[in-house]
C-alpha cells in the first residue's frame, strides 16, 4: 500500500506505517504502566541511556509514542511531540529556542504561567521579554529588534479575537522591511 497517498482519516487511525506483526491490534492499546520490565540489567541501562518509550513513562510511553508518530505523519513532519499542559509545551519550546541575549516580543494577554516564564524566570538566563497590545499589531513591529529571529507571536491567550493574522506578521518583521 502507498502511505503517501492516505486519506488523512485514515492516517489519523493506522499513522504512518502497517501494523508490524499479524494479528496486531489496529487501535493502540492504552498502557498505563509507568515502568516497564526488562530481562537483564544491561537491557535496562541500555533502554535507560536511550530514553527509550518502555524504560520508564516519564521519557515515553508506547500509547503517546503512537499518537506522536500519527501526528507527525498527519502534519507530514519528521517527529512530533506531546506535553502534559499546554505550560509544558509552551516552556519547552522557548527554553529549546531562546538563549542569553535574545529578545522576545510576545502579547500582553497571556496565560499566568507563560507571563511568569517570560517576566520572572527567562530574564535570569540573560532573555528579554518586550510585552505589547495584541489589539495594536503595529505594537509588534515597533517592538521588534535585530535581535529577534520569530516572526509571528507565540498564539499562547485564551483571547481568540485578539490573535493576530500571521500575514501580517511575516509583512511587518524587522527583516521584511529592512531594518
Amino acid at each position: 500500500m502507498n502511505r503517501e497517498h492516505i486519506h488523512p482519516m485514515t492516517q489519523a487511525v493506522h499513522g504512518a506505517s502497517a501494523p508490524a506483526k499479524k494479528n496486531e491490534p489496529l487501535a493502540v492499546p492504552i498502557i498505563q504502566s509507568a515502568t516497564f520490565r526488562t530481562a537483564t540489567m544491561d537491557e535496562q541501562i541500555r533502554l535507560g541511556v536511550d530514553r527509550a518509550d518502555t524504560f520508564y513513562t516519564r521519557y515515553g510511553n508506547p500509547t503517546l509514542s503512537a499518537a506522536e508518530s500519527r501526528l507527525a505523519a498527519l502534519e507530514g513532519a519528521e517527529a512530533a511531540l506531546l506535553f502534559a499542559s499546554g505550560m509544558a509545551a509552551i516552556a519547552t519550546t522557548l527554553l529549546a529556542t531562546v538563549q542569553s541575549g535574545d529578545h522576545i516580543v510576545a502579547q500582553r494577554e497571556l496565560y499566568g504561567g507563560t507571563f511568569n516564564l517570560l517576566s520572572r524566570w527567562l530574564p535570569r538566563f540573560g532573555v528579554e521579554t518586550t510585552l505589547v497590545s495584541a489589539t495594536e499589531p503595529e505594537a509588534f513591529a515597533r517592538a521588534m529588534n535585530e535581535r529577534d529571529p520569530q516572526t509571528t507571536p507565540p498564539r499562547t491567550s485564551e483571547c481568540p479575537a485578539r490573535y493576530l493574522v500571521a500575514e501580517w506578521m511575516t509583512t511587518s518583521t524587522p527583516q521584511s522591511s529592512g531594518r
